[in-house]
């Protein structure tokens, strides 16, 4: 019982010695790596187009309105990630400062986000690397799931390693983009700059909220980062803030040549970034840095997916065998379970449907986090109270300007997520029970 009130008063636990634990692996650039690789790909290549759709020029200002939101509940991940450093994100804090039903929904909504977001930069890496070689988009997508499922079987640091290396080619694609088109902005296709009004600059925010969440990463990877109350939060903000230069540096080149509305249609496609080239040589750079990025924001949102689904499984929350780790320490059965689900979604091929989902899912996930990192002790405290009391107003602010289509899906998985609990408390074994209180 003593454990109990420590736990729900904001200190940090004793990890149980009979549940699997995982290896720490991953030192301060490995862990800025995985934040970049979750948030310079499919943001960039994909999100941006599609916001410039919702808001016009203005997207720039929605760039600048989500790096804030996400700047707040970066650092609310951050100090709850470096208190507790366990997979599982906010289904680990809410369920321990909140109750084991926020958990439950933190954990369930961020399976269902990333899920979704997945699929979409599954479906972005077809498309692109489909215009280079001339290969069925559809076909590239499967064969990537397919590849990065086999991938997550092996140890974290090999992951990683292949991380930073397409990083590292992503980056370098970008800033040819941009080096090559700052030279041929022109003024013109920045007006009129906000053409629908407040209302389309929050709604392409809240979209654009998702592209700087890979932030989060970071945080569901806490067990395996090495000493996380250090590397955590400064892997958060020097990921945030690369990511940020970056979208708005490429936005302002992409707009600047075609115009929001072209940059847009091209979105819907799956390679905006592809119509604003300006030669075909830097076409074809683009398109490989494309498929590198957004391989790796695959490879991380798969990585999290598992790591997520396993610590779900550990906390009783889902069937025990996804909780299971091989000799590489890999929560293998969730990496295949994870696999399977994404392929399925990849299948339904709607970009721009999968990621609005993403959207209102992840904004409620946050909200989570931010309520968890509110009741933490003023001695466990990183930041001050009020940057999750912030995050949280922006939250919900951007989540009640996603389109009413989905937010009634949204409404409908969160829905779905209380019927599965409820059901899954009648089949598990009786002595599981204690964590539905």
């Amino acid at each position: 019982m003593t454990s109990e009130v420590r736990e729900v008063s904001g200190s940090p636990p004793a990890v149980e010695p009979t549940v699997p634990v995982l290896e720490r692996s991953i030192g301060l650039v490995g862990a800025v790596g995985f934040g970049l690789g979750a948030m310079v790909g499919t943001g960039v290549f994909v999100y941006t187009g599609i916001g410039s759709g919702m808001a016009g020029p203005a997207v720039l200002v929605s760039l600048v309105i989500a790096g804030l939101a996400a700047a707040c509940n970066g650092l609310s991940s951050a100090e709850l990630a470096a208190l507790y450093p366990r997979s599982g994100g906010t289904y680990e804090y809410a369920g321990r400062l909140l109750s084991p039903w926020a958990g439950f929904l933190a954990g369930w909504l961020f399976l269902a986000a990333k899920s979704t977001s997945s699929a979409a930069t599954a479906l972005a890496f077809g498309a692109y690397l489909g215009s280079l070689t001339g290969i069925s988009p559809i076909a590239i997508s499967l064969i990537l799931v397919g590849s990065v499922t086999l991938l997550n079987f092996f140890r974290l640091t090999k992951a990683g390693t292949v991380n930073l290396i397409l990083i590292g080619v992503s980056v370098t694609s970008l800033a040819l983009f941009v080096a090559t088109g700052l030279p041929h902005l022109s003024t013109e296709r920045f007006s009129p700059f906000a053409p629908r009004g407040v209302g389309g600059i929050l709604s392409a925010a809240a979209l654009l909220f998702v592209a700087y969440a890979g932030y989060g990463r970071v945080a569901t990877l806490g067990e395996e980062v090495k000493d996380p109350r250090r590397n955590i939060p400064i892997a958060v903000v020097l990921s945030l803030l690369g990511a940020a230069v970056l979208y708005l540096l490429v936005t302002t080149v992409a707009v600047g040549q075609i115009g929001p509305e072209a940059f847009a249609n091209a979105a819907q496609g799956g390679a905006p970034l592809a119509a604003a080239a300006r030669t075909s040589l830097v076409k074809d750079v683009l398109a490989i840095g494309a498929a590198t990025a957004l391989g790796s924001v695959f490879l991380n949102l798969m990585l999290g997916l598992s790591r997520m689904s396993f610590a779900v499984a550990r906390g009783k929350d889902l069937p025990a065998g996804l909780a299971k780790l091989n000799q590489a320490s890999s929560p293998y059965v969730s990496v295949l379970f994870i696999g399977v689900i994404v392929g399925g979604l990849v299948a339904l091929r709607s970009i721009v449907g999968l990621l609005s989902i993403s959207a209102f899912t992840v904004l409620v996930y946050y909200s989570l986090t931010n309520l968890s990192a509110l009741k933490l002790t003023r001695e466990n405290r990183l930041v001050h109270p009020l940057v999750p009391t912030v995050g949280l107003i922006f939250c919900l602010a951007l989540a009640a300007s996603v389109p009413r289509k989905h937010l009634g899906m949204g409404a409908l998985i969160l829905a779905a997520g209380v019927v599965w609990r409820l059901a899954w408390f009648l089949m598990r074994p009786k002595d599981s029970a204690s964590r539905a209180a």
